[in-house]
């Protein structure tokens, strides 16, 4: 069923509403959706609500969009989506583990596929009016364009066997996960020119005095570290000790936690990192990595970072601002199990010191788990 029969249908838009954005369409090229947000006074909602149900996935409404996470622009680089006009928008979990849930304009098998091989993790597609794709790219990725679109069918038929179905997922559903350290982010307000109309603001002659700020603690030494491992009586410490350690002899240094399949931000500084970077960083152990690498042969990697996938290298973005610098990565292992990863770059020491050191912390991390597992079991 064509887009305006479905919303007609469904009561989202009047006849004379379609017939209105019909008739704009001759000297707009924009889809029938757009159209009839822009001219025939029809919510983006709603013809979200009919693309949903022409195309089978679910529609990404205005409270959705609101509640994106804008941390996930790590994950999607901004070229492919431009290329494919898509926007992330939060991290599902299911049975399948961690999936990313992803606005399109068009949630195609082609599209959707893309965007898997590029993250190396599943997709959910959604969709919304082409119009609310164009603005959230533009917040998301500031100076983005979307690519043109080249349908010259833009109330096209979907009413075909072949047209694909999707699973349906529930962009309310508390699994829907979101980072809640951004909730309070907005986008820079546009201008910033006071209207002529607007008083002189008054020069400020002198600013009052700034507080000097305390005074940084040293890093703690490797064997204040080692003691602080074997005393801990948190599990949560043990990534805090960790990296604490890190500051000393790295310029960066990051803990991931292994699971379902990734290794997931937890703890790190340095570069670009930072709580939201965190909070995105999802690396599929399913492809090839220095991260893959250390998991499945639970070997540590120390030197210039090995050869590896696209995930690596948009992970090694994050420290860019150090140049090319050696780095070192161990494995955390409970009961031959890796639980943890910890990674380091640009050490501030000499390379093997940094990297032993480092490698003593790892195995110091694992003892500390079984411990903590076994006194948790005890109780």
């Amino acid at each position: 069923m064509r887009l305006g029969e479905l919303m007609i249908g469904a009561g989202w838009a009047q006849p004379a509403q379609v017939a209105a954005a019909l008739l704009h369409q001759r000297t707009d090229r924009r889809r029938l959706g757009a159209l009839l947000v822009a001219y025939a006074g029809v919510s983006a909602d709603d013809v979200a609500r009919g693309l949903a149900r022409q195309r089978g996935v679910p529609a990404a409404l205005e409270r959705h969009l609101a509640q994106r996470d804008p941390a996930l622009t790590t994950v999607v680089p901004a070229e492919i989506a431009i290329e494919l006009a898509a926007v992330p928008v939060a991290w599902s979990r299911g049975a399948q583990g961690m999936a990313l849930v992803v606005c399109f304009r068009d949630p195609t098998p082609d599209h959707v596929a893309e965007l898997v091989r590029v993250c190396g993790v599943p997709i959910i597609p959604a969709i919304a009016c082409e119009a609310v794709i164009a603005r959230e790219l533009a917040a998301a990725y500031p100076g983005a364009v979307p690519r043109e679109d080249d349908d010259s069918s833009v109330d096209v038929n979907f009413d075909d066997p072949s047209s694909p179905v999707f699973a349906l997922v529930d962009l309310d559903d508390r699994r829907v996960l979101r980072d809640e350290s951004q909730a309070q982010l907005q986008p820079p307000r546009a201008g910033g020119v006071l209207p002529p109309s607007s008083p002189p603001v008054p020069r400020v002659v002198a600013p009052p005095p700034v507080p000097a700020p305390p005074p940084v603690a040293p890093a703690p030494t490797l064997a204040e570290t080692l003691t602080a491992l074997v005393e801990t009586a948190e599990r949560d410490a043990v990534a805090d000790l960790a990296i604490d350690h890190a500051r000393g002899t790295w310029r960066g240094a990051v803990v991931l936690v292994v699971r379902e399949g990734l290794a997931v931000g937890h703890r790190g500084f340095g570069g670009q990192v930072s709580e939201a970077a965190l909070a995105a960083l999802a690396i599929p152990l399913t492809q090839p990595s220095m991260f893959s690498t250390a998991v499945d042969e639970r070997r540590a990697l120390v030197g210039a970072p090995p050869p590896g996938g696209l995930v690596q290298t948009r992970f090694l973005k994050l420290f860019e601002d150090l140049g090319p610098a050696p780095i070192a990565l161990y494995p955390v292992a409970v009961r031959g199990r890796v639980v943890n990863l910890i990674f380091a770059i640009a050490p501030i020491a000499p390379l093997p010191a940094a990297a032993t050191a480092l490698g003593q912390v790892a195995s110091a991390m694992g003892e500390a788990y079984e411990r903590l597992i076994l006194t948790t079991r005890g109780r």
